[in-house]
This record gives structure tokens, sequence and C-alpha cells, in this order.
């Protein structure tokens, strides 16, 4: 029984587990945005295929962790020199995964 439950606990989107886990999928947007600011050294060209394939695929996330992504303050990597990417970056995670109005 207990191995089920964990097994169940593993699938479950970070958002879920714990409120104090919005730390996690913050530390993965930040590193994600890091890691895919020049689209010349990223797995894909375009934004949209980048955040799909790496960042929501990869990284088995929910739309509610998307949404803790989407809140995510991404000023504090202004310093970067690829910055604009960045931005281009969040722009696009925005329009993908539009929250329902």
């Amino acid at each position: 029984m207990m191995e089920e439950a964990q097994r169940i606990f593993d699938y479950l989107p970070v958002s879920y587990r714990d409120p104090a886990e919005k730390e996690d999928v913050e530390f993965l947007w930040d590193a994600f945005l890091i890691e895919s600011q020049n689209p010349d050294e990223r797995e894909f060209l375009d934004d949209e295929s980048q955040i799909e394939e790496i960042f929501v695929n990869g990284n088995y996330l929910s739309f509610e962790d998307i949404k803790i992504a989407q809140h995510y303050d991404i000023s504090v990597l202004s310093v970067e020199t690829g910055f604009a990417n960045i931005q281009s970056l969040e722009q696009t995670l925005n329009d993908l995964y539009k929250e329902e109005e």
C-alpha cells in the first residue's frame, strides 16, 4: 500500500505536492530561461518548441505548474546578455498557456 502511494505521489505535478515546492518550479523556470536564452545553443530554434518540449514536457509540468512559472519575476535575470530572448520566452509561455477567462 505504501509503495502504491509513493508511485502516485511521484507522478503528481510539483504544485500539487506541497505549496512550498513552488520554489522548485521557479528554479526550473529560471534555469530553463538561462540555458535557453541563446537560440543558437539550445535544442530548438523557435521559442514555442523549446518551451513545450524542453520546459513543459521535459519536466512533466501541469497547467498549475506553468501558472507558477508565468508569475515568476524575470527581472532578476535582467543582467543576462540574452535578456531580450528571455523576455521573448516568457511572452511565448504566456501566449501558449493562457489562463481561462
